[in-house]
């Protein structure tokens, strides 16, 4: 059994302006440092001592497993950063969506790379070629990985094998975990999520 923990970081800079934003860095706002830190209760009364915690190497994931697992030296994993979106990467979505609608609907165009980027099949096989071996190879019964909305979805895509044209299936809000408890089933990758759960701090702030 693993309990696998996806966490999305919290809001960015990028975020309040509606930027694409992509593999660029955009740092955390006041707002996303305090999402961060109020995971962190949350995460403490759950992670094991020897939960191995890894981050996308951009900083507004970086900061979030930070402020969330009180942790200054957290392992990077490149594989686990945003969808590449090249030279769009500073482009709000309204821009995106002038320049070429076909970005709006990217369930219906997956092979539709952003200019010197990738696209969604792209980085669903660059995220799934990383992520199998690293489950089967885990010493830990925990992973947690602090990652992004695109990137995450491909993670859940990928566990879970919802086909990828429902892409993207999951709602992802800012800081919230998301987590599984998968077993492996055979040698061939084929995986059984055995739980799932949601937690979102804004969530849990609006019920108090």
């Amino acid at each position: 059994m693993i309990e696998l923990f996806l966490i999305r970081h919290g809001q960015s800079v990028a975020n309040t302006k509606m930027l694409i934003c992509g593999q660029s860095d955009s740092p955390l706002t006041d707002l996303g440092r305090e999402q961060g830190r109020k995971l962190r209760p949350y995460l403490s009364s759950r992670l094991a001592t020897n939960a191995e915690i890894i981050s996308s190497p951009l900083s507004r994931a970086l900061e979030t497993a930070a402020l969330a697992t009180g942790k200054t030296e957290i392992f990077i994993e490149p594989q686990i950063t945003e969808l590449n979106t090249g030279s769009y990467s500073h482009l709000t979505y309204d821009e995106l969506y002038f320049k070429n609608n076909h970005y709006r609907f990217l369930s219906q165009n997956l092979d539709l790379s952003f200019p010197e980027g990738e696209s969604i099949r792209e980085l669903h096989d660059r995220i799934k070629n990383w992520m199998f071996p690293k489950l089967q190879s885990l010493q830990s019964p925990q992973l947690v990985i602090f990652s992004h909305a695109y990137a995450l979805n491909c993670i859940l895509h990928a566990i879970t094998q919802e086909a990828l044209e429902h892409y993207p299936k999951f709602i992802l809000p800012n800081a919230s975990a998301t987590i599984l408890r998968i077993n492996n089933r055979n040698p061939q990758q084929t995986w059984q999520v055995s739980k799932q759960e949601l937690f979102n701090p804004s969530e849990q702030n609006e019920h108090k």
